[in-house]
């Protein structure tokens, strides 16, 4: 592995360790374009955004709120913990398993959405 002074040089190394010294060894990596040393500072860059299945044999919405999750392009992982869902939870709306409408409606407000009743018309569909 080659050193950081020998690959900055000594002006850019000067700055890179007053960087170092006063704001940490994860944010002067960055700062100058060098990839993370170690397993934290990997982590410090937070979830990737991978795409979810939507379940075909899920109720309408269910198969919305994965629908939305991937059009927003957002980590599944960090929505859950601000709905105070589990991951497991979501995992097993996959099945046919029926979410409850508390976590339903948890996951819908996080994404910047609300569940109201709509009313039927009189022959039965929705409006």
């Amino acid at each position: 592995m080659t050193p950081i002074y020998k690959l900055l040089g000594p002006v850019k190394y000067l700055a890179y360790d007053r960087m170092r010294q006063e704001r940490g060894a994860a944010v002067a990596r960055a700062a100058f374009g060098l990839g993370p040393r170690t397993r934290k500072e990997r982590v410090l860059k937070g979830p990737r955004f991978c795409p979810q299945r939507v379940p075909a044999n899920q109720c309408p919405q269910v198969r919305w709120i994965y629908e939305e999750i991937n059009r927003q392009g957002r980590p599944a992982l960090p929505l859950l913990r601000r709905a105070g869902i589990s991951e497991d939870a979501l995992r097993s709306w996959r099945k046919p398993v029926s979410p409850r409408l508390a976590d339903l409606e948890a996951l819908a407000n996080v994404l910047g959405f609300t569940f109201q009743p709509v009313p039927l018309r009189q022959d039965g569909d929705e409006p």
